[in-house]
């Protein structure tokens, strides 16, 4: 990861926009980079958030010098939350050229959104086989921790969870509380995927498909000439 490091910049919002623009028509157009942004403001304090390319990146204003410029210290740039119904539908264009059929498993029928089909409310009466990948990718789900003990009982031949592992404990826990042997657990992905440096939704469901295919394959994904 490249070192934070604090930086220089003007900023304007509404009113302000004017003012940036006219220092901006000043320098060339070399020099001027856009890009496309949100920004969490707040009439208080002086910590600013904003997401850039999925990105969410938390600075810390340090001072203000006499021509308006600012120097802001980042303070955390990490993954923005993103839908995990996002990833299930990344993951579905990653898998489906390779011959993978995806069913999303999803209860709550407002998430179900156009073109998800096909979609089952639950894993009763799914007759998974060891050719069968069972991936959760909402561990903030009411049903997280149930489904996955019921994927981790079954015949699938791969089980995952996307999330962190410090939320992945407190499933596993829950697994384990309902019974689910240590052995079995142990065949749990969590966190699933392979680590590609990415963060954002097509980046994190790339990882879970390369998983899930290098798994189906004997191979644990690493580089070819290493």
């Amino acid at each position: 990861m490249s070192a934070l490091v604090p930086r220089w910049e003007w900023r304007g919002f509404g009113d302000e926009l004017r003012a940036v623009e006219s220092i901006f028509g000043r320098e060339s157009s070399e020099q001027v980079v856009e890009s496309d942004e949100v920004y969490v403001l707040s009439v208080r304090g002086t910590d600013g958030v904003k997401v850039r390319d999925e990105l969410m990146d938390v600075k810390h204003l340090l001072e203000v010098n006499d021509d308006g410029l600012e120097q802001w210290v980042p303070v955390m740039k990490t993954g923005f939350p993103v839908s995990a119904t996002d990833v299930a539908r990344a993951v579905r264009r990653h898998l489906e050229p390779l011959g993978y059929r995806v069913v999303v498993v999803e209860p709550r029928r407002e998430r179900v959104a156009a073109g998800d089909e096909p979609v089952v409310a639950s894993l009763d009466g799914v007759a998974l086989s060891e050719r069968d990948a069972v991936v959760l990718t909402d561990h903030d789900a009411p049903y997280a921790s149930e489904v996955l003990a019921e994927a981790a009982r079954s015949k699938a031949g791969f089980v995952g969870m996307m999330s962190s592992r410090r939320h992945v404990a407190r499933h596993l826990d829950a697994v384990r509380a309902m019974g689910v042997p240590d052995d079995v657990i142990a065949r749990i992905h969590a966190p699933v995927g392979l680590d590609l440096g990415r963060k954002d939704a097509d980046g994190i469901a790339l990882s879970i498909a390369a998983g899930i295919v290098a798994d189906a394959h004997g191979s644990d994904g690493g580089w070819l000439d290493r």
